[in-house]
């Protein structure tokens, strides 16, 4: 005979298995095939324009993980189409997103199935979306594998041309002559764009290659300075590559073609390859070059000399230019973008190829300063913090935005925001186990990722931070839990946990999950007002994490 005891032992809403759902509560099985909360259609399509797909993660396949995330995509863009583009319009401007291709891609969703409105206030977003060439390049093919050609997306991609001003215009074409197969002359072929400004129109017919040899002067004129100096450098560039200039001959080229790139900013694509390997070019490039190739070039400058020491020229500018916090605002530096700068840097050679370089201190204590000014400043909440790194197999191998740096380093950098800010605070790692990671406030992010790879592998138990503070009366305000949500192995949902904890020791303690992969998961229980989901890597998300734990 069944006793009632047994009934209620098999179904129980004060520790359940992770393996199991809790009853009453509206979960889902997760990837890892334990079970939690599906994501808001809304905050996943914000965790997907943020962390993207690229990749996949440890349990999903890249494949499979995009097509979830554009259907959440589209799912919200049926529900309200308006708002979906202003989401991506405002993660994209804001440069919330270490890569714009995700917005890219949804943006041009919104194309496809978005209503007649939704398709207008997309097409008016292209070019705010779409910045540089490469990124109207990304679009075009997007669009060009999901749908054909209209008069109104022809408008929103000509208005890339049509709408910036000259020098601007200019610099994209000589910047951004050919990415993935597409140029100026295949988008601006496909979009027709419409322009009364003579200049743009003589910039637009160059181009489509409509000019030739001696033409008038007028035309030349019309088409700016940057065009012309880009010629002459190019053309200086085919008599350094013919072979016959003396030593002293090719020493004149580099100078005159330096002269030219310093006084009107041509970008370095725009130069001949044979230049690319004088130290003297790259010196001429660093005041002026957008951060964003600075970050992506430090490696290569740094090998030909230029950082020798912390007194050289070069790497004062260079550590300047990291460490002005309105220049990184304004170029949208990514906090992700820098740390995978930081980390390549110091490692002192590449990913891919042979170079190497010896990584200069100045540039490496700048770089550092740089990460923690690239997200929004916040202020001490006065609170005590428990922060939960997930170490656990799937987060020390999925890899964010498709970059050199895992889940877990990543979750590791961003714990140091809080840690600085936060006098009261501890950073524990969490598998299976719990552990001390030994890191503290003072440590680089260099040691801070050392001392979490160190501690890494086994299985997922995210109510692991609550258990342990119960079990030690610790008092705790405010847990966080860096994690990709795939918990399964505990005996306890975290949700929970907090519950237990809250009832024996602090009834106002809150718990914020920071996601780190663009599932559709998440341990925090929609219906409970004091936990919050929030995005890894988003720069305004430790702000945000304050805000909710102050409040």
């Amino acid at each position: 005979m069944t006793s009632m005891k047994s009934y209620s032992g098999r179904v129980q809403a004060k520790a359940t298995p992770q393996s199991r759902p809790v009853a009453g509560k509206a979960e889902v099985q997760n990837d890892a095939g334990g079970f939690g909360f599906a994501l808001d259609k809304w905050a996943r399509l914000h965790r997907f324009l943020v962390l993207g797909a690229e990749g996949g993660t440890f349990y999903v396949g890249e494949q499979k993980l995009v097509e979830a995330n554009a259907k959440a995509v589209v799912e919200c863009l049926k529900e309200d189409g308006s708002r979906t583009v202003l989401e991506i319009l405002d993660v994209s401007v804001s440069g919330r997103a270490p890569k714009n291709e995700p917005a890219i891609f949804a943006l041009a969703l919104a194309t496809v199935y978005g209503d007649a409105a939704t398709k207008a206030t997309a097409y008016r977003a292209i070019p705010r979306v779409c910045r540089i060439g490469t990124h109207l390049f990304h679009f075009c093919q997007a669009v060009q594998d999901l749908r054909g050609w209209s008069r109104g997306l022809r408008g929103g991609v000509g208005a890339f041309y049509a709408d910036r001003d000259e020098a601007d215009l200019a610099y994209q074409l000589v910047k951004y002559r050919q990415r993935d197969g597409w140029t100026h002359k295949d988008v601006i072929k496909l979009a027709h764009p419409k322009t009364k400004d003579p200049v743009k129109n003589a910039l637009i017919r160059w181009a489509l290659g409509k000019t030739k040899e001696g033409d008038d002067s007028d035309q030349h004129v019309k088409r700016g300075p940057i065009i012309a100096a880009f010629e002459e450098v190019q053309r200086l560039g085919v008599e350094l590559a013919g072979g016959t200039t003396t030593a002293t001959q090719a020493q004149r080229i580099v100078r005159e073609i330096c002269e030219l790139t310093g006084k009107w900013r041509l970008p370095w694509e725009a130069l001949p390859t044979q230049v690319l390997a004088s130290a003297q070019t790259w010196e001429t490039l660093a005041p002026t070059m957008p951060l964003g190739a600075l970050l992506r070039n430090l490696g290569r400058m740094s090998s030909l000399g230029l950082t020798v020491s912390n007194l050289s020229e070069t790497t004062k500018i260079l550590a300047g230019r990291l460490t002005d916090r309105e220049a990184i605002r304004k170029a949208r530096l990514h906090p992700l973008s820098i740390l995978q700068a930081a980390k390549v840097y110091g490692q002192g050679h590449g990913d891919k190829g042979s170079l190497t370089w010896t990584a200069a201190g100045a540039i490496k204590d700048a770089l550092e300063g740089a990460f923690y000014l690239s997200f929004d400043s916040i202020e001490s909440t006065g609170k005590a913090w428990l922060l939960g790194i997930d170490v656990s197999g799937s987060m020390t191998s999925n890899h964010l935005a498709g970059m050199n740096v895992t889940a877990a380093e990543g979750a590791a950098v961003m714990s140091m925001i809080t840690a600085r800010k936060e006098a009261v605070h501890e950073i524990y790692g969490f598998d299976h186990g719990f552990v001390d990671l030994g890191v503290t406030a003072k440590d680089t992010l260099a040691e801070a990722i050392r001392k979490t790879n160190k501690n890494n592998g086994g299985g997922t138990d995210c109510a692991l931070p609550m258990i342990f503070a119960l079990e030690n009366k610790l008092k705790v305000d405010a847990f966080v839990v860096y994690t990709d949500n795939e918990t399964w192995a505990g005996k306890v949902h975290p949700f929970q946990a907090l519950q237990a904890y809250r009832k024996a020791l602090n009834p106002g303690a809150k718990l914020i999950v920071v996601g780190m992969t663009a599932t559709g998961f998440t341990i925090a229980d929609p219906s409970d007002a004091g936990m919050l989901d929030v995005v890894g890597f988003d720069p305004a998300t430790p702000a945000a994490m304050a805000d909710f734990v102050r409040g």
